[in-house]
């Protein structure tokens, strides 16, 4: 085939009814009122949010609920906005027998499924906040039990309810916020008729920003609830759902699991239970992916409130045992084990004692604040005599400075290098102010530019136990070489750095929770000692400690924020809206478990007539890859379908097969819309480069019923250490307006393997508020289409000295 043949995937706009068309036709939920509803009953839903003209349908995730379209109407933009903004009705039918939690939906366009957005079912009637309560004087009345939905609309604002209380009584205010989208901060207050503060609370819940407030009243009267915002800010997303009363409420359990296929008892601790003391917990009932299992817990008094979360382990449980916080009186346990345990009080140390062979890999996990426990956990393995095993010395090889702030999710390392005088590359361990080690995934090479750590669902992915945090401007960092305890280092011109078995945040999934793959140096006995971070403890510190021996395994996820773009995420990420005769990518990413380093090959299933996707591979220390899925220009999808992707990895001789999931969106749909407003075409279908050489790629778009913006390009799959020259910082690579194409460069480190890479080019057509924003953030708006493949040919060059001697003994999975 001649090489200057265009090949791409052709999308064409959709009609939008105005003489230009500048921004994404992506449907967008910004906000819906009231966000939730009571069990067994039937409510009228607000939706507000631009593309939902044309509405058909809402899909719920959950059964017992159904909804009926009853307006659509189009609201003035106001000011220079040329993006129609449309309000919608929806009669939502809430059945008795739904289940109550927080659950959410995502609306039918003609221009696909849009973002998902999240609704709760509640046990109690509902109402909404009068919103004139925002002085003490005309506190609104409370009659329980009751859920207000309200919001703090202007800065500073707070809300006033008033309700009787008899003495004796003990009355439970719970918020529910950030769960449901909104940003704000709640904190609630118990003021007694002057007004004077009896009770508050602000952040009960670990890992999120909302309150629980419970309080026993000493006497009867007239009391006043306040509910402010900890920042004093407000607006439209600052909106809240609080529920009253006299209800049982479970604010905790011990032990925070049971063994898997047993039948066990939990002490649970709350408001209003009636006596109950401890509830049965069936461990034959199936766990979600991550192990655990929602439990409903039932009282004298009636359902709690809402259920809780506990685990179902795999191994044998066994109860902590005090004293424990020395070596002389460390607790033994024999592999593999759960221990359910509580660090009881300030300072609290637990040690258990355990056997392992020189060699053989042992798993240390804690599960703590995945299961609402307040424990911040740090684990560390000790020797014989009580000393931190070390496990690997990094000896400095390259000083230099991050030149910016850097928080502990950020991928982004800005000023890494020189772009005159390469010495950073794809590969390398980069450690940050001596306490974090991560792996450069990009390295920066040219004016503007910047290095690119590894990670995935949105998180950076710190080595060898170390832990991301936040970094002050100017951190001094070194390009490091990873040797075992004992080795020598090859000069003495920068520091030696020692790391020990010892985590504090396990890492992307883990959130606080702590994650430790040990390999015993020798033969023999060994400590774990586990701590809160912060010498913190107490009845709400609860914690299962799992040791065994290493299962290597994986796990896959649809992630959609490792991007060149950034302004984020685009719309239909998680849930593609395929135009026809056009293509859209899904980036999946794998979490690797217990060391697993192979390949992952990744493909779409399922999926209907008249569609089709392109499969991938995330390479052996890799841990994203980008597919295509794409529709014929004829094709038809009456209705949205299932989004279904599979990851297939051979792992100790046989074949182990896991399906990629959501981290917080459930219901993963693929919709085919009309053709897209651009046509995306790259060229050659091949190229061919060398390790140190350059090759050119040209983008092309062809702008159909007078799309006129500028698009950002985006080349997807580059495997480490080939990487796209000219990028102008966050802005990276545009085709401004009134152009059709830009010419790309791909420069090849000296380190680039040899191989054939399946590559293809993606514009980003964004929305109106994403270019406005300057790029700053797309709030899931912005729209992303691709080229069809193109074939990266490796050829074998002169191998490096830097090449030959990369090999980093090092797991791929960063623990």
């Amino acid at each position: 085939m001649n090489p200057r043949v265009l090949i791409g995937c052709l999308a064409a706009m959709i009609g939008s009814g105005s003489a230009e068309s500048r921004y994404s036709p992506s449907p967008v939920v910004y906000q819906a009122h009231p966000a939730g509803a009571q069990r067994g009953t039937a409510t009228v839903v607000t939706v507000e949010g631009i593309n939902l003209r044309g509405t058909s349908r809402l899909l719920f995730h959950g059964p017992g609920v159904s909804a009926r379209i009853l307006e659509v109407a189009e609201l003035p933009t106001g000011g220079p906005s040329k993006t129609a903004h449309e309000r919608l009705r929806i009669a939502l039918d809430v059945g008795a027998a739904a289940e109550t939690g927080v659950h959410g939906f995502r609306l039918v366009t003609p221009f696909g499924t849009t973002n998902w957005v999240p609704f709760a079912i509640g046990q109690f009637p509902e109402r909404p906040a009068t919103e004139t309560n925002v002085e003490l004087a005309s506190a609104e009345r409370l009659a329980f039990p009751v859920t207000v939905n309200g919001c703090l609309r202007r800065p500073g604002e707070a809300h006033y309810y008033a309700f009787a209380a008899g003495a004796g009584d003990e009355i439970t205010f719970v918020v529910e916020a950030s769960r449901l989208g909104s940003k704000l901060d709640s904190v609630l207050a118990i003021l007694d008729g002057r007004g004077e503060r009896l009770a508050e609370n602000d952040n009960f819940f670990a890992g999120r920003p909302d309150s629980l407030l419970a309080h026993r009243f000493a006497g009867a009267g007239r009391y006043i609830l306040r509910i402010s915002d900890a920042a004093e800010r407000a607006g439209e997303q600052y909106h809240y759902r609080l529920t009253a009363g006299r209800f049982p409420c479970v604010t905790g359990i011990f032990p925070l699991g049971v063994e898997r296929g047993t039948m066990g008892r939990v002490r649970i601790r709350g408001y209003n239970l009636g006596g109950a003391e401890d509830v049965e917990v069936d461990g034959h009932l199936p766990p979600d992916e991550n192990g655990f299992l929602s439990l409903k817990v039932k009282t004298p008094r009636g359902e709690a409130l809402f259920p809780v979360q506990l685990a179902l382990g795999k191994h044998r449980a066994v109860r902590e045992r005090e004293p424990n916080d020395t070596v002389a009186e460390a607790q033994s346990v024999e592999l593999p084990v759960t221990m359910d345990g509580q660090v009881g009080r300030r300072g609290d140390r637990d040690l258990y004692r355990f056997r392992a062979r020189a060699g053989e890999a042992i798993a240390l996990e804690v599960s703590a604040r995945r299961l609402g426990s307040l424990l911040d956990s740090f684990v560390e393995v000790l020797d014989q005599a009580g000393r931190v095993v070390p496990r690997a010395f990094l000896e400095g090889v390259v000083e230099n400075l991050e030149q910016d702030a850097l928080d502990s999710h950020t991928l982004d390392l800005s000023r890494l290098d020189t772009f005159t005088k390469p010495e950073f590359f794809p590969g390398d361990f980069v450690l940050i102010e001596g306490v974090e080690l991560v792996r450069l995934q990009e390295a920066m090479r040219y004016t503007d530019g910047f290095s690119v750590a590894q990670g995935y669902l949105g998180q950076r992915l710190a080595w060898l136990g170390t832990t991301a945090q936040n970094h002050a401007a100017l951190a001094r960092v070194y390009k490091v070489r990873v040797m075992p305890p004992g080795g020598r280092p090859a000069s003495a011109d920068f520091p030696i750095f020692r790391l020990d078995y010892q985590n504090d945040d396990g890492g992307p999934t883990f959130g606080k929770d702590s994650y430790l793959l040990f390999t015993p140096p020798n033969t023999g006995d060994y400590f774990v000692r586990l701590r809160d971070v912060r010498d913190l403890g107490g009845e709400r510190f609860g914690y299962r400690l799992t040791i065994r021996r290493a299962t290597p395994g994986f796990r896959l996820f649809f992630d959609d924020t490792f991007s060149q773009h950034r302004d984020g995420r685009a719309a239909g990420a998680r849930n593609p809206n395929v135009p026809r005769g056009g293509c859209v990518p899904v980036t999946v990413s794998v979490h690797r478990i217990d060391g697993f380093a192979g390949e992952v090959a990744v493909e779409v299933t399922g999926l209907p007539a008249g569609t089709r996707a392109t499969s991938g591979i995330i390479r052996e220390g890799e841990f994203h890859t980008s597919l295509l899925v794409s529709a014929d220009p004829d094709a038809v999808l009456d209705a949205p379908v299932p989004l279904r992707v599979l990851g297939r990895a051979r792992i100790a001789g046989r074949e182990v097969v896991e399906t990629a999931q959501a981290a917080d969106e459930p219901m993963n749909l693929i919709s085919v819309v009309p053709p897209a407003m651009v046509s995306v075409y790259a060229e050659p279908e091949r190229l061919v480069i060398q390790p140190e050489g350059t090759a050119r790629l040209s983008v092309r778009v062809k702008r159909h019923d007078g799309f006129a913006g500028d698009v950002g390009v985006e080349v997807k799959n580059l495997p480490p250490g080939l990487f796209v020259t000219g990028r102008s910082g966050a802005a990276g690579i545009t085709i401004g307006e009134g152009e059709s194409y830009r010419t790309i460069v791909l420069q090849a480190d000296p380190s680039l393997s040899p191989g054939i890479f399946p590559i293809f080019a993606v514009v980003r057509v964004k929305s109106e508020r994403a270019a406005t924003m300057r790029g700053i953030a797309s709030l899931g708006e912005s729209a992303d289409y691709g080229s069809s493949p193109i074939l990266v040919s490796v050829e074998q060059g002169a191998r490096s000295e830097r090449q030959a001697g990369r090999g980093s003994g090092v797991r791929p999975d960063g623990r």
